[in-house]
């Protein structure tokens, strides 16, 4: 007798803290992209959230789609982010050499060059 009270004591315990016991739902999304022969980029966010252990699972699962969203999200935009700095880059380094042939031009050394190879 005294064992079984001491077990239903225990047992309420437990339920007890069960409704404060909490659980974290992560997820996390990545992508590797090759932009250039060599030079493979790898992409990757992840986000957590802690909810309470007796959530209703349909609950839980709306979260875990969230979460997933928000890093499949936040990879996607780090991607074109990357890509339109890399493009900018380009032109940046295309807008240079330009303006160093003009420059080479207008200074007749491009075409000084040319008339020595002749």
């Amino acid at each position: 007798m005294k064992f079984i009270i001491i077990v239903k004591i225990a047992i309420g315990r437990l339920i007890k803290n069960m409704n404060d016991l909490k659980i974290t739902i992560s997820r996390s999304f990545s992508r590797k992209i090759q932009p250039e022969q060599y030079q493979p980029c790898e992409f990757f966010a992840s986000y957590s959230e802690e909810i309470l252990a007796n959530t209703e699972p349909e609950t839980m699962q709306r979260v875990s789609a969230l979460l997933y969203g928000f890093a499949k999200t936040d990879v996607e935009q780090a991607i074109i982010d990357y890509k339109n700095e890399k493009s900018k880059a380009e032109e940046l380094k295309n807008a240079e050499i330009k303006a160093e042939a003009i420059k080479r031009i207008e200074q007749g050394g491009w075409l000084k060059q040319n008339e020595k190879r002749t």
